[in-house]
């Protein structure tokens, strides 16, 4: 029988809450003082009980026009714009950090996610991609959250039917600044 993979626990992704955390410098004395397969229950204790969370409670979603309103009233917020560099570069939101979805779980990238509970604000083209990776930031620990229709829903650029079998709902741009 082949042993199960072995999941890090010294991920930086895994010391952003303070029910869980170990300071990186005590994970090799864990490490070294415990049985891998001990290891691997307690990590996937933690993902368990943060999936169940999550579904449970679902993902968190913010509307454009409460993001606008938190980000005037100053609130602390990291917001990560997820889409492909040229078109952050074309046009992203004052503020925001650029890092492909396919980059995002590189350790220099995670290693710049708030690990204090600040709120991650993910945002992407119109909110699909965004809601990915909030189940897989959420399972790690961080707080995000996803703009709700992602950049479509803050730039006046734009004019999107979003549709489903219950429901249609036509998704117009805040008009709100974007940075260049």
């Amino acid at each position: 029988m082949q042993a199960e993979p072995t999941v890090k626990m010294g991920d930086r992704a895994f010391n952003n809450r303070t029910e869980d955390s170990v300071a990186s410098e005590s994970i090799e004395a864990i490490e070294k003082g415990n049985s891998e397969e001990g290891l691997n229950a307690i990590a996937y204790m933690r993902i368990f009980r943060r999936a169940e969370e999550f579904l449970q409670h679902g993902q968190k979603t913010i509307y454009a026009n409460d993001l606008k309103k938190r980000l005037e009233k100053g609130e602390r917020l990291f917001l990560l714009d997820i889409r492909l560099s040229e078109n952050y570069a074309a046009g992203h939101i004052p503020g925001s950090v650029n890092a492909e979805f396919i980059d995002v779980m590189e350790p220099q990238n995670l290693a710049m996610l708030p690990k204090d509970g600040t709120p991650i604000i993910l945002i992407c083209y119109t909110g699909h991609t965004a809601s990915q990776l909030n189940s897989i930031l959420h399972l790690l620990g961080y707080n995000a959250w996803t703009l709700r229709f992602g950049m479509m829903s803050w730039n006046s650029r734009t004019r999107t039917s979003v549709w489903s079998s219950r429901d249609s709902q036509e998704v117009i741009g805040g008009g709100f600044p974007i940075a260049e």
